[in-house]
């Protein structure tokens, strides 16, 4: 019933303004390359979303270090991510390219529900010690905390162990942080578990409605992306092909459509920023493996290599394992014939904040970073829906689930 703002999710929780921390870093780092990557000979500037780290930047950046580059920290600017030039990228954006500030997107977003519950809590426990007249404090303290043995130092050792910390790691400084965290872990638990059983009588629940954002199609030309089946239950997937996360979904999806190929249509949509170079190279060798066929395409991101530095190796080794025609695939490769596809494929999507993949559209609802489990149930509700073939497997799947 009222709005709960981020200085107050973040002011408790030192886990959560240690992440931020880490993630601020990783932006930091990445923009600056990215400066780096098209300096020209004269001066530029970065500004950050964001408030200045703890560490100098020399300790960050190292010999990246560049002083023709000035560093400006703003924490007005949108996204927490950064602005170079008339480029802005967002931190999500940025965590489409980076597998750890990825990671840590998804941490941060745990520990803040975890803190959203504990400020559940305490509004709970403040109307109860109002109630009771008695300070919130004491209240918690003789009723809730009362008896309860605050963790010890061989407690610290045994989360040091559990968690693969080695000792000479923890340094006093750390240990103390680590004991702080792990006596108000153990504080917030217990007053829930206090709030859950004796004043709200049930669990505490956050609980989120599924994405409602609908998108109806693109603007891109339909001969211009990758397809297959002709069925009139449309599936649209919005990838990149060094996404790791994506490729099992695109495997798993084009094996499904494949099987029903009368009932659904499966299109790629290529989704990634688009001042990322290495992601357009990789869009612009799939579409020249798609020339050849179609199947192949849908194939060839099992087979594309992570690229370490020597990019071109890394697709041309790909090709050749996906067992395309490589010379075929060069000759296509090297005149760029498919630039303007990926360029339409970019204004395509641009508008559409789809900035982290994979994101899928089954009916025309947006799901972000699905499972598969979760879209087929959703085609095979469309399917049943429309009266399409024979549903034994979806009846089955509601059967077992009680629906």
């Amino acid at each position: 019933g009222e709005e709960i703002s981020a200085s107050q999710l973040y002011s408790p929780s030192p886990a959560l303004q240690e992440l931020e921390e880490r993630m601020n870093k990783i932006v930091l780092v990445q923009v600056y390359e990215k400066a780096l990557a098209g300096l020209d000979k004269g001066e530029a500037k970065i500004t950050y979303g964001f408030a200045a780290p703890k560490d100098d930047l020399k300790k960050i950046l190292g010999n990246k270090l560049n002083k023709s580059i000035e560093v400006v920290f703003d924490e007005s600017l949108k996204g927490q991510g950064a602005q170079f030039g008339d480029k802005t990228w967002t931190r999500e954006e940025l965590a489409g390219q980076d597998m750890l500030l990825s990671r840590l997107l998804s941490e941060s977003f745990r520990q803040k529900i975890k803190v959203l519950e504990g400020v559940i809590s305490r509004r709970k426990v403040l109307q109860a010690s109002k109630e009771a007249n008695t300070p919130m404090e004491d209240y918690i303290q003789n009723s809730i905390m009362k008896g309860v043995s605050e963790p010890t130092e061989a407690d610290l050792a045994t989360f040091a162990k559990n968690n693969n910390i080695y000792d000479s790691e923890l340094t006093p400084e750390m240990k103390a942080q680590v004991l702080d965290a792990m006596k108000a872990r153990q504080r917030d638990s217990i007053i829930a578990e206090y709030v859950a059983k004796n004043i709200l009588k049930k669990p505490i629940h956050v609980g989120f409605k599924k994405s409602q954002l609908r998108m109806d199609g693109t603007e891109i030309n339909a001969e211009m992306v990758p397809h297959k089946g002709k069925g009139p239950i449309e599936i649209v997937i919005f990838s990149n092909i060094q996404c790791e996360l994506c490729k099992p979904l695109t495997k798993a999806l084009s094996g499904f459509v494949e099987e029903d190929s009368k009932y659904f249509l499966l299109k790629y949509i290529f989704n990634f920023p688009d001042s990322n170079n290495d992601e357009r190279m990789w869009a612009e060798a799939a579409l020249c493996v798609r020339k050849q066929s179609e199947k192949l395409f849908w194939q060839f991101p099992s087979f594309a290599l992570k690229s370490e530095g020597a990019i071109e190796e890394a697709i041309n080794n790909s090709v050749r394992a996906a067992g395309a025609d490589f010379e075929s695939f060069r000759t296509c490769f090297l005149a760029r014939e498919f630039k303007s596809t990926v360029d339409a494929h970019l204004e395509g999507t641009k508008t559409l904040g789809f900035h982290k993949p994979p994101v899928a559209v089954v009916g025309g609802l947006v799901y972000e970073a699905p499972d598969f489990e979760e879209l087929m149930d959703k085609a095979l509700s469309i399917k049943a829906e429309k009266g399409l073939g024979f549903n034994l497997i979806y009846k089955l799947k509601k059967w077992f689930a009680g629906k």
